[in-house]
């Protein structure tokens, strides 16, 4: 379910094209990827990398799933409207 619509800038995008690669991540792994391919030329703070995805996941960007035990991770994926937007 799309929520309000948001202005995608630079982070949001950065969010949506990590996920896109793996096609679903939970937070800790963009922070990874991140490091690994963007970092060098476009530096995300850590702390978007973890709040951004829900956020995204709220406005319909991205689908989540969680973890029914343990440390109940969410994973984020796109949705057709995250991969149109992005």
């Amino acid at each position: 379910m799309a929520g309000k619509p948001l202005n995608l800038t630079g982070g949001p995008f950065v969010v949506l094209g990590l996920i896109s690669r793996p096609g679903e991540a939970p937070s800790y792994d963009l922070k990874r990827v991140a490091e690994e391919t963007v970092n060098n030329f476009w530096p995300t703070p850590h702390a978007t990398l973890y709040a951004e995805p829900a956020r995204l996941a709220d406005a319909g960007y991205l689908s989540v799933t969680e973890e029914s035990g343990g440390r109940r991770r969410r994973s984020y994926s796109l949705t057709k409207q995250g991969r149109d937007a992005l």
